[in-house]
């Protein structure tokens, strides 16, 4: 892979916020992921309706409770193994990435690091309202934020999405 002209460049700097925004899109993308949590709500809901029914109103409501408290222990563990993650590591802290675009590879530059990645070898592209998530895994990737893109790599973008993102 020579060096190429570019057709594109973006700068995304990555904070603490991104890293989050990224970690909510790659576990969002997992189906399976969601599903799972629903059945378990579900589940805990069946419980506390069969208590009830039983007549047995305290354990029910121990159960409804349980139920409302699950989701908000779930996303305060959520945010404390990506706050550890984040600052934890001396890599990616405040970090900015320089993303150029080629006709079949992009290219990523931080302070002291080079990647390319050959379109064909994406693993997939996901797409938020503020971001773009070019990953090389399926919890690994470039973070591509729109409003430091152009409108022409926006689509381009997109069409990559389409053609290798899977």
């Amino acid at each position: 892979m020579g060096e190429k002209k570019a057709l594109y460049r973006t700068t995304t700097e990555i904070d603490f916020s991104e890293y989050q925004k990224l970690c909510n899109a790659v576990a969002g993308a997992h189906t399976r992921y969601w599903i799972t949590f629903a059945l378990f709500e579900f589940a805990i809901l069946v419980i506390a309706y069969l208590y009830f029914r039983n007549g047995k109103t305290p354990i029910a409501l121990i159960f409804v409770g349980c139920a409302v408290v699950f989701p908000l222990v779930f996303m305060l563990n959520q945010y404390r193994i990506q706050h550890k993650a984040y600052y934890s590591s001396k890599n990616v802290k405040n970090m900015t990435v320089d993303t150029t675009f080629y006709s079949d590879y992009l290219m990523t530059r931080t302070s002291g690091n080079e990647t390319r990645l050959k379109y064909s070898e994406i693993y997939r592209i996901l797409e938020t309202k503020t971001n773009f998530y070019v990953l090389t895994a399926a919890n690994q990737g470039t973070i591509l934020v729109k409003k430091n893109c152009s409108p022409a790599l926006i689509a381009f973008l997109r069409e990559l999405k389409n053609e290798y993102g899977r």
